[in-house]
């Protein structure tokens, strides 16, 4: 079934005039009395997202931070995106959870909206972009509006950035605040160091079920692994059943369980390679400073592999996979109706292994 947008994106003429029509609408609702900026003093980022979206936001955020030196900064996001905004900026946060909003995360509560408001920004950035947001900045009172959003929302900004899907994830998130990755001075490009004393971590999950190899073959990588080095699993507490958990310890696979993101960052920092799909974990591992070997099927490394040296990556291309500017197959990464995930299907255990050899040794030969 067709989204509002994609359903308007068919008919371009009644598109322009249903987004004319609510801009106009939205510039009235939001037009209420603001206070002058000598009262408000805040700078709030609204920032709703999952880890790895988080992490991307990062060259952002710090522009933002840096540009309003002095000023006190809220960053708004959910709990699990607070210990690496508050390690990495040292700035407050305010937790909105999944319960301030209705319609599926769609639409900002009256609680939600009320906490905006009493923080009484004066600047207000969102680098959400999506109708979450544009509920959530409803009669924020804020003197400046920046950010993007789908153009229908357009009317609640003072300062609109509109963003298109090409082009690296770090770059949506500055373009949304209206700078370039060359323009940024906090880029947070971490080139990698690999220190062979340390475990090699494997996380088997991602952000939606189509962007993860099995679980079996992960398991049947690190025994392999486990031939020549020490390799374990980390993972979300009960993300794996017990009974499997048993099965795995009796191979001779350890299982770390972590409660929050902050055990998650502390047991990444402890590693020497993280393992994964394309998925959150690999990005925090990146800003760490630990090299990362990635499994991409449905999403394209161009746009969401970490930026710096020593991240590498295997995919098994098929006629479907995307390619050049697509950032994710037709299906939609796979969330709409793929057939057969043959992307990820197709690759082999041997086949991994045979890589991440590879490029081990050449991590290896580099300056210890």
């Amino acid at each position: 079934m067709l989204g509002y947008y994609d359903f308007l994106k068919q008919f371009p003429l009644f598109k322009s005039i249903v987004i004319w029509t609510f801009t106009k609408i939205l510039k009235t609702i939001n037009k209420t009395p603001r206070k002058s900026n000598h009262e408000r003093v805040n700078v709030v980022i609204i920032s709703l997202h999952k880890l790895g979206d988080t992490v991307f936001t990062f060259p952002a955020v710090g522009e933002i931070i840096r540009r309003n030196e002095g000023k006190k900064i809220i960053i708004i996001c959910y709990e699990n995106s607070r210990a690496l905004y508050e390690k990495y900026f040292r700035v407050a946060t305010e937790i909105l959870t999944h319960d301030n909003f209705i319609l599926n995360d769609r639409i900002a509560g009256y609680h939600a909206r009320k906490k905006i408001k009493q923080l009484e920004p004066a600047i207000l950035f969102d680098i959400t972009g999506v109708m979450t947001s544009a509920t959530l900045i409803i009669n924020s009172g804020a003197s400046r509006i920046i950010g993007t959003n789908r153009d229908l929302f357009q009317g609640l900004y003072t300062e609109f950035y509109p963003t298109d899907e090409i082009q690296h994830s770090t770059d949506i998130y500055l373009k949304a605040i209206g700078l370039k990755f060359t323009d940024c001075y906090c880029k947070y490009e971490v080139d990698a160091k690999y220190d062979r004393t340390k475990i090699i971590l494997i996380h088997p999950f991602a952000g939606w079920k189509s962007k993860e190899w099995d679980i079996n073959k992960f398991i049947e990588l690190s025994l392999e692994l486990n031939k020549v080095y020490k390799s374990a699993f980390i993972i979300l507490a009960g993300s794996i059943e017990h009974e499997k958990i048993i099965d795995m310890n009796r191979k001779g696979i350890s299982v770390i369980s972590c409660y929050s993101t902050e055990e998650l960052m502390n047991e990444l920092d402890k590693c020497s390679i993280l393992i994964s799909n394309d998925t959150g974990p690999i990005q925090i591992a990146a800003i760490l400073g630990k090299p990362t070997f990635s499994i991409y099927g449905p999403t394209n490394p161009s746009f969401h592999l970490p930026r710096g040296k020593n991240h590498k990556f295997i995919s098994y291309n098929i006629k479907c996979s995307p390619r050049g500017n697509e950032k994710i197959c037709y299906t939609n990464g796979g969330k709409k109706g793929c057939p057969s995930f043959e992307c990820l299907n197709l690759l082999s255990v041997d086949d991994v292994y045979k890589s991440f050899r590879m490029y081990l040794t050449g991590l290896e030969n580099e300056p210890y």
